[in-house]
């Protein structure tokens, strides 16, 4: 029976991290676009780290009776700052 490396195992097992945190910041993504799409606001392209940022001007500048929902996603942008989501190792 092969066995991996440690060095191997730490590898992929850093691979896989990745690969999650990918996957939770277009599930955020999407779910901030779903709320914002509810209210009839698209978001259009948006670069990594830039998210919040927009999301912020975008809701601020054309709804401001949304403040409830605006905190709610900003409070999330808060919680996962783009440091952890710009896709480079961490």
């Amino acid at each position: 029976m092969h066995r991996k490396s440690a060095g191997a195992r730490l590898e992929r097992s850093q691979l896989q991290g990745r690969v999650a945190r990918v996957r939770a910041k277009k599930a955020v993504g999407s779910a901030i676009r779903g709320v914002l799409k509810a209210q009839g606001i698209k978001l259009g392209k948006v670069s990594g780290g830039g998210v919040c940022q927009t999301v912020r001007a975008v809701v601020t500048e054309r709804v401001g009776a949304l403040e409830e929902t605006q905190e709610c996603v900003v409070h999330e942008c808060a919680r996962r700052p783009a440091a952890r989501f710009d896709g480079h190792g961490g």
